[in-house]
């Protein structure tokens, strides 16, 4: 179970790995965010702040009313659409 290694790979170029194996480890200065190159005032990041608390403030709540910790299918279905809800909220931030 050999990682392929990230040499001879462009920027998205998809590596194609075998059953069992693990892909690259990704170095910090390769991985990509929305937010590369932007600059943001302190309104946008107070905002950004904003958003990412009253997320982990609903992801607290779903764990909470889990029952005995584990997740429902519905369940894991709202903190999948609240992460993808999160990220389109702050991409709207970053764009204003």
């Amino acid at each position: 179970m050999n990682a392929k290694t990230n040499a001879g790979v462009k920027p998205g170029q998809a590596i194609v790995l075998e059953p069992g194996e693990q892909a690259p480890p990704v170095q910090m200065g390769e991985a990509v965010t929305g937010l590369d190159g932007l600059e943001l005032n302190d309104r946008k990041r107070e905002r950004i702040t904003e958003i990412r608390a009253a997320e982990a403030a609903f992801l607290e709540l779903l764990a909470f009313i889990a029952p005995n910790g584990n997740a429902t299918r519905e369940l894991n279905f709202a903190k999948t659409k609240l992460e993808e809800a999160a990220m389109w909220a702050i991409k709207g931030v970053v764009a204003q």
